[in-house]
């Protein structure tokens, strides 16, 4: 699970940093991808799991890179 999550974390890192004159868009297409699926979410229990599961995948991977 750690290895999926970190290689989660490094192709999101990968196609923002693909091309630099396009950097942001890939950002704010991330970002409008997370914000649409959170809209879809119908239970706030749903929300907040989401959400909790994916600050500790990124904690993982921060303390992964860390090591």
């Amino acid at each position: 699970m750690l290895i999926v999550g970190f290689l989660l974390i490094l192709i999101i890192i990968g196609c923002m940093f693909h091309s630099r004159a396009n950097k942001y868009d890939y950002t704010l297409n991330s970002l409008k991808v997370v914000k649409n699926s959170i809209n879809q979410l119908n239970t706030k229990l749903t929300l907040i799991l989401t959400i909790s599961l994916l600050l500790f995948w990124l904690i993982v991977a921060e303390i992964y890179l860390l090591i």
